[in-house]
């Protein structure tokens, strides 16, 4: 078995072995797909902090999604009454539902005439509780 020979390229007045470059070539591809690792952690890290205040949710906006759940049953002459609470992390809006005895009497409220809509943090609808 012969000994390993490295090979030699001359460049202008020095001496520059071959397996040197190969060498250098790995380390600067090696420090090049670090930095992009690194930018790529740090990119996913603003997407993922920006995509939860995005999503979050407030009061308001929990009603808005449980207004559209229930347009069909809440009017002027029916009017509805909406209130959210917050428990871990989705709302819980409770819709109260009326009803008129008469078209000119005042609407109330009748027994078993709510819904709850259980709203998760991006706004959509997990959970619906409806009594008749």
């Amino acid at each position: 078995m012969s000994p390993r020979r490295s090979v030699s390229v001359q460049r202008g007045p020095t001496l520059v072995r071959a397996d040197a470059l190969k060498r250098a070539a790995q380390q600067d591809y090696l420090a090049v797909m670090a930095t992009n690792r690194a930018l790529a952690v740090i990119m996913a890290l603003v997407l993922a902090s920006w995509a939860s205040c995005a999503a979050a949710l407030d009061r308001e906006r929990a009603i808005d999604v449980a207004k559209r759940e229930v347009q069909s049953k809440c009017s002027p002459a029916t009017p509805c009454t909406f209130t959210a609470k917050l428990e871990k992390d989705k709302w819980y809006v409770r819709v109260e539902f009326t009803r008129r005895a008469s078209p000119n009497a005042k609407p109330l409220p009748y027994p078993g005439g709510h819904a709850i809509f259980i709203i998760n943090p991006t706004g959509k609808v997990v959970g619906r509780v409806e009594r008749k």
